[in-house]
Order: structure tokens, then sequence, then C-alpha cells
């Protein structure tokens, strides 16, 4: 993508690759293990559902994001690692207690009327982002302690 080069002819393709060097920071980049990466995923499909039901309370949005909590994508992360090694963790354990917890708030706020809530949205949107932040620490925990 545009990350590397811009687009260009398939004709310069073999001179810009034969004059082509990475970024030397790119080396000392560890590699991600597929059972890190799905958590990472994760994690960023928590942080977009948050963001979703946040313009959804605020009036940005016309729908709220998935509000069944086994299915949105952390959701259904959580009910596959459930069974693993992983799921034993006090950190999983946390963050499935937390991941619940933010579900039912924004279910409840989502039944809301924006023009008559008012100040309360303001309050269950912060809300929200405390219990993102807490989740997201607690995911940043199990992202150390992961095995590959």
């Amino acid at each position: 993508g545009n990350g590397i080069a811009y687009p260009m002819p398939g004709d310069d393709l073999p001179a810009w690759f034969a004059a082509w060097n990475p970024d030397p920071a790119w080396a000392t980049v560890a590699s991600v293990t597929p059972r890190k990466r799905t958590l990472l995923h994760a994690a960023v499909a928590h942080r977009a559902w948050i963001a979703a039901m946040e313009s959804f309370l605020l009036g940005g949005r016309r729908s709220p994001p998935q509000l069944d909590p086994h299915r949105c994508r952390l959701g259904r992360w959580l009910d596959s690692e459930r069974a693993s090694p992983l799921g034993a963790a006090a950190a999983f354990q946390d963050i499935d207690r937390l991941h619940q917890q933010i579900h039912a708030r924004g279910d409840i706020a989502s039944a809301w009327e924006p023009a008559t809530a008012g100040a309360d949205v303001k309050v269950q949107v912060h809300e929200l982002h405390c219990l993102r932040d807490e989740l997201l620490t607690q995911m940043n925990v199990l992202l150390q302690d992961a095995v590959a």
C-alpha cells in the first residue's frame, strides 16, 4: 500500500523493487504471534465498538453497534478462547467481566431518547470510557502474559 510506495505502473515495479530498502527501524520490531495478533485485533475492535456506541449516544449514528456481547468481535474472541489455557488467566476473567458490564451499560443507554437523556448521556459515555480503559489495561496484561 501507500505505506511503502505510491501506486506505479507495472513496468516501473522491477526498478523500484531493486532500489527499495526497508526502513531500518523495522528490523528491530518483534514479530507478533498468531495468538497475540488475535488479541490485538480484539482490542482494536473493542475500541471501535466503544467509539460507535459513543457516536450513537451523542446522536452521530442512527443505530447502536452490536449489543449482544457474544456477537461483537471481542465477544466472539472471548468465546473462542474461553476453553484455552488463556481463558483461565485472571486478566482474561477480568476482561470477560468488564466486557459484560460494558455491553450491559450500552444496552441500557441505547434505549434512551437522546433528546430527553441530556447530561445522563455524557455520564454514560464517561463510564463507558472508564470501563474501556480498565478493560484495555487488562488486555495489555494478558498480551504481556500470552503464550505463543
